[in-house]
């Protein structure tokens, strides 16, 4: 990876208010700094230091972002990476995470036109930023904020509810099948307009009127008789 591949400016600007759960900005921050720690993992030669680690990631800020770096330099350059991640979070984060998610989870929605490979993505990424502790307390809220939030389109939630999950998973699971499912009987239904019917076999009426006309040709052709029997069959 190189630095050009690397390039989420941050404002520091997604605090400002509670967010679109649907938009989930919020988020903008930690997946900032996972980006970031994905490119100095693939650069850990270079990136050797968690000082260098630091002071490189202020060119990647703009905005709110690029300014509490200049004010605050001298005071990070002497952190460790792990106290300028928490630090850096404080900041610019929620200032209670889990409190946060669990007032968006129950007005999470599926979009008219998400999939629901998009929807399970972002209810699983708000869930797997809580605390461990609070993903367990929220262990049946979750499932029923999944279920809540699915589309009733093509009657996708009340399907996925007769089924009876009883975790998360298998929510997710179930409304992926259905999903596919559905899609696949709904491409098949849309049968082509009318059209010439091939290998298709002919009508009564079709085939007397093929009847007639090989009769009639015979009859011109078989000027001595020969294919009398070729006449009759047809006649009867």
């Amino acid at each position: 990876m190189t630095l050009v591949e690397f390039d989420r400016r941050f404002d520091g600007s997604c605090r400002d208010g509670l967010p679109d759960p649907n938009t989930l900005r919020f988020l903008e921050p930690f997946e900032f700094l996972d980006a970031y720690e994905r490119y100095i993992s693939v650069n850990e030669t270079y990136y050797n230091s968690a000082t260098k680690q630091i002071l490189n990631l202020e060119r990647y800020t703009t905005g709110k972002a690029r300014q509490w770096y200049t004010l605050a330099a001298r005071t990070l350059s002497t952190l460790t990476w792990a106290q300028f991640r928490a630090l850096f979070l404080k900041t610019f984060g929620p200032n209670d995470l889990d409190g946060t998610i669990e007032e968006v989870l129950p007005h999470l929605r599926q979009g008219e036109q998400e999939s629901v490979f998009l929807f399970n993505t972002r209810f699983a990424t708000l869930q797997n930023y809580m605390s461990e502790e609070r993903r367990r307390q929220l262990y049946r809220g979750g499932l029923k904020y999944f279920l809540n939030g699915l589309t009733t389109h093509r009657n996708l939630q009340l399907q996925v509810r007769l089924r009876a999950p009883t975790t998360l998973e298998a929510a997710m699971d179930i409304a992926t099948e259905l999903s596919e499912t559905l899609d696949t009987v709904e491409a098949s239904s849309h049968v082509p307009e009318s059209g010439p019917i091939t290998n298709a076999p002919p009508n009564a009426t079709n085939a007397q009127e093929t009847n007639i006309l090989q009769l009639e040709r015979l009859i011109d052709e078989d000027t001595s008789g020969a294919r009398s029997s070729e006449i009759d069959n047809l006649v009867t």
